[in-house]
């Protein structure tokens, strides 16, 4: 979202120079032309390279964007934590988009190659909390492989805790609103230690 007072005018990706309408949607690596009130330019550009040069520790990725993860995203916010959501479904992330303060990402969580271009090496905490057991362990394996040193997974059902406690993975069992608040301490107090 740009402020008022300000206008994308020209967008540039992969060598490709063309004029954004209303439906186009920035992708990571376009280049930029706006114009727009000196100010609010200012303002964007300084959100912008401070974004990118965080050197905080505190900040987490979370996959899934249902309300588990908008409560944990918010939460974490709160808390004065950087947070970055990644959502498969393309209609969910522009209702995220609006109702949330979070970077949201559009991709699939498991997809190496997303998670890589997200530098999530330089993440503190990763949360796996979409709707499916499976797809939050495999998101969870990448993320420990990729050396994050905090990864909370969400399961729907019990029998799969020890399956992914054996792998070294953190558990929280889902209960949504027990889920949000017990995800959000876990990370929080474990940022104190």
């Amino acid at each position: 979202k740009l402020p008022s007072g300000m206008r994308v005018v020209m967008v540039q990706r992969q060598g490709r120079l063309f004029i954004p309408e209303s439906t186009t949607h920035l992708e990571p690596g376009d280049r930029v032309t706006a114009i727009g009130v000196k100010r609010r330019l200012a303002r964007v550009i300084q959100r912008i390279f401070r974004s990118n040069q965080h050197s905080d520790k505190r900040r987490a990725i979370v996959c899934g964007g249902g309300s588990v993860g908008v409560g944990v995203a918010n939460g974490l916010k709160e808390a004065g934590w950087m947070v970055k959501i990644i959502e498969q479904d393309r209609r969910r992330c522009e209702e995220l988009s609006q109702m949330c303060s979070s970077l949201v990402l559009h991709g699939d969580a498991s997809d190496l190659d997303l998670l890589q271009e997200e530098h999530i090496e330089s993440v503190s905490a990763l949360i796996a909390v979409t709707n499916n057991d499976e797809k939050n362990l495999l998101i969870s394996l990448i993320a420990k492989h990729l050396g994050v040193p905090r990864i909370i997974t969400r399961t729907d059902r019990s029998v799969n805790e020890r399956i992914f406690e054996k792998v070294g993975i953190d558990v929280v069992l889902s209960a949504r609103g027990a889920a949000v608040r017990t995800i959000v301490s876990e990370i929080i107090n474990a940022d104190k230690i």
